[in-house]
């Protein structure tokens, strides 16, 4: 079997918990265990509890999903038993929404009917006019469970069988301490799919699990099982396997449901409300242990084949749900277990005399798939709780093939993945086109007058293309970096049959060499630029990489910083990395903006997303992890161009969030963090300038700095307060007295700033203010208590940290290295649960220009 991630093993160990029972511990001691975990919902998308949803294709909630919260209590004598006198209860439901931050106030809805309860503990039923808002002080407890890709189902009661896809999926337990809008859910798969998805070219036409004696073949000469044998095995597997129909919330195990049950209901919305039998003679939902082998194989409904976008999969409850002395084990596939392809005839030559399908089958047997030589199934398979198994069968090169998607983890599970993740769990290439084109295109458009300078735009808009970016920077594009030498001088657009000579070999003919042949070794070519000099005319030629790719060229005379920008938001997917310029010898020289966009799940060796800059400028990015994440490790200015960084935010928990030194002039613009944080914003700088900047980690020691860790060895204290009102090099600044108690804005120093200045320690409630808090012009500011002073504020912190960013791109730095990205303060209300986040356009200069927003005007 293949080495699976670690974020695989935990969601494995995490849902085993969850549904593995056995007869004597049914919803005993561990899933006690996982009672009373609170969600920090003040928190950010690192913080324990509060991850991601997924998104992947089928594997998530899209259009006609249903998804219902519910209360749940303690055991009773539990540790993390509530106060009976503040425990109220609601239940909502959500549909059609895609469920990774779930919105009380707009997104879900009550659930009319249900139960729910009061502080006093009296109930009443809830209507459509129920508040989605509970009262303050009291504490609410939900469980989640959902049902996937019920596609037309629930909203228009179609009948149709071929869209019943069950696709349940249970949250942890989640804890909310009212009133609070947000709620981030991680949501575990409890059941198992088996897929089948089509080769690129192929259309599948049905999928068939093979039960008969004439699917297999005799091993009895070699010892082994005749052909009745095996298929009898693989159907009585198959007769264990059950459709889910819905979750029983007492123990987080699914219910099945009865052959008549699934045959009768015209109305799948209600299944999951449909009544649980207590024996073999009713119609509904089956629990777990009710029934006997005999009666589940046949009394309910076993999993089928469905057709969702082109491809097929099978849902099923992944272990024994009968009353035997196996209850709970997992049901296993043996590696002879078959199952019958058929694909759709795409070219009209073959097709059967009735349907559009092939004339003929095709047959996958588990334990033959294999993966760069290797049977992934051996041994078989053990259908498991949030696992998919996931099949890509078709032809290719005129020849039937079939592979397995490395990424069994359901939510680690989607379209793009299946074809990029390779043997060792990294991220594929794709020879670098995005690079070589934006050379080609750069020069082309030069020589044809469309551009009066040579710049090439690199856009990056996959996992793929932003690796390939890395190996770029760090040297490590090509496998081979030397040994040819060209046949002849370079001429501007060489042709494509140039060759080359391979140094360390010689023959007859020189040992001549194609840019063809060469590539397929691990040379990197690409057209090389060389601008005119006083003696020879510009030149555009074929070269080899012979190591790092600069993206900063000395040899430009005008914009010599060559630009690459984010096309989309990209998913890393927890896989690991190198940082970008992971050595001081080959530093990031160049512009990277990301558009707005984000880096979703980053994992960087060394916890850096960019090891070594110098004289770099990174802006308008997003980044979120589960993992310890920084944005740069050593940034250092060159004698030509400082360092900037503007519009970035990190949500991941992080050392210094920012960069963890800076050398020589750097601005930092526009820049927030939530997560925890074992460091200030910058960790130590020599001769910065912060502008419009946030803090809100949690977990930094008392007396030390939260915004600058402290200045470089040798450097002169420059983060002092004004003394008169000036535009200083560190205005409206902000950080969280709260979620980290007893820090300074730098080092141990505990000076206080003139309110102008807003470099503010301040309440969590303050920084998420909405609206302006300002006092009075004949209120003396220092007259007030320091509880007072915390709370006046001036200019809501989003408005004063957005009028900074306006100063810095209306200055000529930041005209040249603009910040793209503002903050938001989200809904209308004056408070919320939400710190300002960073969304994708510059501030308004309308807006800002006005007086009414100079924060050096502001009475306060």
């Amino acid at each position: 079997m293949m080495k699976m991630k670690r974020s695989t093993i935990f969601l494995l160990l995490a849902t085993f918990l969850m549904v593995s029972c056995s007869e004597s511990d049914l919803g005993g001691s561990e899933q006690n265990s996982l009672l009373g975990k609170a969600v920090n919902f003040d928190a950010s998308i690192s913080d324990a509890f509060v991850t991601r949803a997924t998104y992947y294709h089928d594997g998530s909630f899209n259009e006609g999903d249903h998804l219902t919260i519910f209360r749940q209590e303690a055991v009773s004598g539990s540790t993390t038993q509530f106060s009976s006198d503040t425990e109220i209860s609601r239940v909502y439901s959500l549909q059609g929404e895609y469920a990774s931050t779930v919105n009380l106030g707009t997104s879900w809805k009550v659930l009319t009917g249900a139960t729910g309860t009061y502080a006093d503990k009296s109930s009443f039923v809830q209507t459509a006019a129920d508040s989605l808002v509970w009262e303050n002080g009291s504490t609410v407890r939900f469980r989640a469970w959902g049902r996937s890709n019920l596609a037309n189902v629930l909203n228009n009661s179609k009948t149709n069988k071929a869209s019943f896809y069950p696709d349940y999926t249970l949250s942890d337990w989640i804890t909310v301490s009212g009133p609070t809008e947000t709620i981030p859910m991680k949501l575990l798969h409890l059941a198992c799919r088996i897929g089948f998805a089509p080769k690129s070219g192929n259309e599948l036409a049905g999928i068939e699990l093979c039960t008969e004696a004439s699917d297999y073949v005799d091993d009895t000469e070699e010892g082994g099982l005749t052909a009745v044998e095996k298929a009898k095995a693989v159907e009585d597997a198959y007769h264990t396997m059950c459709m889910p129909a819905g979750v029983n919330m007492s123990n987080g195990t699914l219910y099945g449901l009865t052959q008549n049950h699934y045959t009768n209901t015209s109305d799948f919305s209600t299944i999951e409300s449909s009544s649980v039998i207590s024996s073999a003679a009713e119609d509904g939902l089956v629990p777990f242990g009710l029934l006997s082998a005999d009666e589940i194989v046949n009394l309910v409904e076993h999993p089928q084949f469905m057709a969702v976008d082109g491809r097929r999969y099978m849902i099923s409850i992944p272990y024994l749900m009968d009353n035997g002395t196996d209850q709970g084990s997992y049901i296993h596939l043996p590696a002879y277990t078959r199952f019958r392809v058929r694909l759709k005839d795409v070219n009209n030559g073959d097709q059967a005399a009735t349907t559009n399908t092939e004339g003929s089958y095709h047959i996958l047997t588990i334990g033959e798939v294999e993966n760069n030589g290797t049977k992934v199934f051996a041994d078989g398979i053990d259908l498991m709780p949030g696992y998919s198994y996931l099949f890509t069968v078709g032809y290719k090169y005129g020849k039937f093939t079939m592979s397995v998607n490395e990424s069994l983890s359901w939510t680690e599970q989607d379209a793009v993945a299946a074809e990029t993740a390779s043997a060792d769990g990294s991220i594929a290439t794709a020879k670098y086109d995005w690079w070589k084109q934006a050379l080609f295109d750069a020069y082309t458009n030069l020589k044809n007058g469309k551009t009066s300078s040579y710049l090439p735009e690199f856009k990056i808009g996959s996992a793929e293309e932003f690796l390939e970016f890395i190996h770029l920077v760090n040297g490590t594009a090509a496998t081979y970096t030397s040994g040819l030498t060209l046949n002849g001088e370079p001429e501007e657009i060489l042709e494509p049959n140039a060759t080359w000579t391979k140094d360390d070999e010689t023959d007859e003919e020189g040992n001549a060499v194609t840019v063809t042949e060469k590539e397929a070794p691990g040379y990197v070519f690409y057209w090389h630029y060389q601008p005119a000099s006083s003696t020879t005319a510009a030149k555009f030629y074929r070269s080899y990489l012979t190591g790092p790719y600069s993206f900063y060229e000395k040899n430009l005379n005008t914009k010599p910083h060559f630009k690459i920008t984010l096309t989309a938001d990209i998913d890393l997917q927890d896989v690991e990395i190198p940082a970008i310029g992971n050595s001081a010898n080959h530093p990031f020289e160049g512009v990277f903006d990301g558009a707005g966009h984000t880096l979703k799940n980053v994992y960087v060796n060394g916890g850096c997303l960019f090891g070594y800059v110098k004289g770099a400028a990174i802006s308008n990015l997003k980044i979120e992890s589960n993992h310890t994440t920084s944005l740069l490790n050593t940034a250092t200015a060159d004698k030509e161009h400082a360092v900037y960084i503007a519009g970035v935010s990190v949500n991941a928990p992080t050392t210094h969030a920012i960069a963890h030194t800076v050398t020589g002039l750097g601005y930092v613009v526009g820049c927030v963090h939530e997560g925890t944080a074992s460091g200030a914003l910058v960790g130590t700088a020599s001769n910065l300038y912060m502008y419009g900047c946030m803090e809100t980690g949690s977990g930094l020691t008392s007396g030390t700095g939260a915004l600058l860790g402290g200045y470089a060895s040798g450097s002169t204290a420059f983060f002092a307060p004004l003394s008169s009102l000036t535009w200083g090099r560190f205005m409206c600044n902000y950080y969280d007295t709260q979620r980290s108690t007893g820090v300074n804005a730098v080092g141990t120093s505990s000076v206080t700033y003139l309110p102008q200045q807003y470099i503010r320690g301040a309440h969590s409630h303050v920084l998420k203010a909405k609206v302006d808090n300002l006092l009075s012009s004949d209120v003396n500011y220092n007259s007030l208590t320091s509880r007072q002073k915390e709370e006046m504020y001036g200019l809501a912190p989003w408005k004063a940290m957005n009028y900074a960013i306006y100063k810095y791109n209306t200055s000529v730095i930041g005209q040249s290295y603009p910040c793209n990205m503002q903050y938001n303060a989200g809904a209308s209300l004056i408070y919320d649960n939400r710190y300002p986040q960073l969304s994708s356009g510059a501030p308004n200069s309308a807006t800002y220009s006005a007086s009414s927003y100079n924060v050096l005007l502001q009475n306060n």
